[in-house]
């Protein structure tokens, strides 16, 4: 997610011409639009929409990620 909002973002919004707008986004998108707001904003930014961003790690979902390392 690190890479697409600090590298994949910003060139999609200058290779469309987007100026003023707001980042909407669910999910890893949410996580996408926050992380390029507190990395790189580009100018024009005016705002975030973020549902359900990813933002901590819970223990259940690591828990889970090692079982599925394990099972692979």
């Amino acid at each position: 997610m690190h890479d697409e909002a600090r590298l994949a973002l910003p060139e999609a919004l200058r290779a469309a011409g987007v100026r003023e707008h707001i980042l909407f986004g669910h999910s890893d998108g949410a996580s996408i639009a926050l992380i390029h707001a507190g990395a790189c904003p580009q100018p024009g930014l005016k705002g975030l929409v973020l549902e359900a961003p990813h933002v901590f790690a819970e223990p259940m979902g690591l828990a889970s990620i090692e079982r599925a390392r394990a099972a692979y």
